[in-house]
């Protein structure tokens, strides 16, 4: 019985208002898919707010900080790799809105045969499943991380140098951003909490160093619930904006 005033949609990819249309390089079949026409012809609203998934993420997370950080790098490793610095509440997108794809940077390059490696091809779930499947076609993603747990040497390998590598890149976009906290998230909690147990590790050998680098690490809150709620807020907000706006509706 109550009334809808608005719809949040999170995607897992930039988004571009005025096209209405998703970058589609992750899911080819929503390419030229007018994501916020087909909402609100659906549900006949204008209150339709179209979202990068990492970004209604991390202003959830960021919401909730305590009154003493005015800026979050939120960093999530799963199925992709995404992150989204927020600076005194805003989010930075970047010129095109791709800002904070850090899944995206390349760790080496062979000129030569033009191959490549992305950070996500080895840091995500499925990266890093690809490599362990290769001796170990049947293994899942849990067993992976008890085997790990557990200290099996070749699953061991293949985890420590995607956090190896992780804390590296967060170490270097300290240096870029230089945010007070850094939010490490995943669907798979344990994961998360690997790569944050990694990051400070690898911080703590340079806190000595002439310029020295103060960071709060912290895991996500909201497990897989935080995009929804950060969704909900955004929704709310731009509700209550339009109902300044005009009143007399």
């Amino acid at each position: 019985p109550t009334k809808t005033v608005g719809i949040a949609v999170f995607v897992p990819s930039a988004y571009y208002e005025e096209q209405d249309i998703l970058n589609s390089d992750l899911i080819t079949e929503l390419k030229d898919l007018h994501i916020k026409k087909l909402f609100s012809d659906a549900f006949r609203l204008e209150n339709i707010q179209v979202i990068h998934d990492t970004y209604a993420a991390a202003m959830s997370e960021y919401e909730n900080m305590d009154t003493n950080h005015d800026s979050q790098f939120y960093l999530y490793c799963g199925d992709g790799v995404g992150g989204c610095f927020i600076h005194k509440g805003n989010a930075v997108h970047g010129d095109d809105l791709v800002a904070g794809e850090v899944g995206k940077m390349i760790l080496w390059y062979d000129k030569k045969d033009r191959k490549m490696e992305t950070l996500e091809e080895r840091l995500s779930v499925p990266g890093i499943m690809k490599q362990i499947r290769e001796n170990l076609p049947d293994m899942e993603f849990e067993t992976a991380l008890e085997a790990y747990e557990r200290g099996e040497y070749k699953i061991m390998e293949i985890f420590d140098e995607a956090l190896d590598t992780i804390a590296r890149v967060l170490y270097n976009l300290v240096w870029v951003y230089n945010p007070t906290r850094i939010v490490i998230d995943s669907c798979y909690k344990q994961y998360g909490s690997m790569i944050k147990k990694r990051a400070e590790q690898f911080f703590h050998e340079f806190q000595n160093s002439d310029i020295s680098i103060r960071v709060q690490f912290t895991e996500a809150q909201y497990d897989e619930y935080h995009m929804m709620r950060g969704c909900m807020n955004l929704v709310l907000k731009k509700w209550i904006e339009q109902a300044v706006m005009s009143p007399a509706d």
